[in-house]
Formats: structure tokens, C-alpha cells, sequence
């Protein structure tokens, strides 16, 4: 690698005997020429494959093409990729009857996604309207005793309710598209918890 003539990589994906790309190291450093490493033109660049964004953890090792001699800091782990809270209509919410829309991605998959939303002052969840969507299904947190309600069935006409809110089947709905999920949740705040403005809170999750 001291001399001027680039050198193919080769990629691997664990243990996996073929490798998930070739590169050319062609690609100019300075930080190569400075420690005395050819000409500098060394280096090599390329997007990140569809396969190793989900799933995981990966671990990739980088080697001299045809051989099992590695790159330094080779072998190197990608975590695997969490699913995203992306935005939540409206951001925060007042009044009795507000109708939350929140959109999520998962690389790995929608079909493994589940939401945990809550609606309080603060980042806890006594006190607060916490609502969880997994399956086609909402529950709400019961205060008393402290525990998951039963499922409401999202387009049904089954309601649950706890000390702070009320979730409904009705208007409730989740529309895939692609890797995104969009949720609809609608609530209705109970008497004497309507009070000030309140933040909401929302943590992605994959099932297990």
C-alpha cells in the first residue's frame, strides 16, 4: 500500500464468504501523503447498502481484495438501526378532544413496530395520559391499579380510559407506507385533567 497504484477492498458482512462490495481505494488523502503512505491516493468511499442498514448488529471487515489480510481497524460494528419518531401533529395539546398524528420509521420493518405515546408535563408517566400501539391495538396506563387496560381494536367502537384520558376506537387508524407509519389517536382529556397546555412525549420501539 506505500506504493502509488491503488488497491481493491473487499467488504464482508460477518462470516459471510462474499463480500457486499468492492471498492477502488483511488480517492486522495492528505492525512495518507503526510505519513508517508504513497501518494496519497489511497483512500476509498461508498454508500452504505440497504442490507446493512437494517437488522444487525453487523460487523464489517475490510480486506485486501483476495485475501484475508484486514484493513487497519478492521473489522468494525454497525449497531443496528432503531426505529425513529419523525414528527407528531400537533406538538403539543389543549382542550378535551385533541387527535394526535404521529409518524414513525423503521428500517427494519413496520410489521415490528410498536409506539408508546404519552401526553404530560413532564417526562412521567403517573399523572399522564400514556397511551401504547402494538398489532392494530391501543391500551392506555391505568393509574389504578397501575397496569395496561385492555386492547382497543383501532376503527372499533371499544373504548378504554384511565384517571387522565379516554382512547377510542373510532377515528383511530395506522397506514403504512413503506418503512413509515402513520398513526391517528384520537383522545378525549376526562374533566379537571384538560388544565394547561401539556407536552407529549413518544418512544419507537421494535417487539421482541
Amino acid at each position: 500500500m506505500r506504493g502509488d497504484t491503488p488497491i481493491m477492498v473487499s467488504f464482508y458482512d460477518g462470516t459471510n464468504p462474499t463480500p457486499f462490495y468492492v471498492a477502488t481505494a483511488n480517492i486522495y488523502r492528505a492525512d495518507l501523503t503526510a505519513a508517508g503512505i504513497g501518494n496519497g491516493a489511497h483512500g476509498f468511499s461508498f454508500a452504505t447498502p440497504a442490507s446493512i442498514k437494517v437488522g444487525g448488529p453487523h460487523v464489517i471487515h475490510a480486506r485486501f481484495a483476495g485475501s484475508t489480510g484486514e484493513l487497519a481497524s478492521s473489522p468494525r460494528a454497525i449497531p443496528p438501526q432503531l426505529p425513529s419518531a419523525d414528527s407528531v401533529t400537533p406538538a403539543s395539546g389543549s382542550g378535551d378532544r385533541p387527535t394526535f398524528v404521529l409518524k414513525y420509521t423503521d428500517l427494519n420493518g413496520i410489521e415490528n413496530m410498536g409506539v408508546a405515546f404519552m401526553l404530560n408535563t413532564s417526562v412521567w408517566i403517573y399523572g399522564g395520559c400514556y397511551v401504547s400501539y402494538s398489532n392494530n391495538q391501543l391500551t392506555v396506563y391505568k393509574d389504578d391499579p397501575q397496569q395496561w387496560s385492555a386492547p382497543v381494536t383501532l376503527g372499533s367502537s371499544q373504548t378504554q380510559a384511565s384517571n387522565q384520558c379516554t382512547i377510542y376506537g373510532t377515528g383511530a387508524s395506522a397506514t403504512v407506507s413503506g418503512n413509515t407509519l402513520t398513526l391517528t389517536v384520537p383522545l378525549v382529556l376526562n374533566p379537571g385533567w384538560t388544565g394547561p397546555l401539556k407536552g407529549n412525549y413518544h418512544v419507537p420501539h421494535e417487539r421482541r
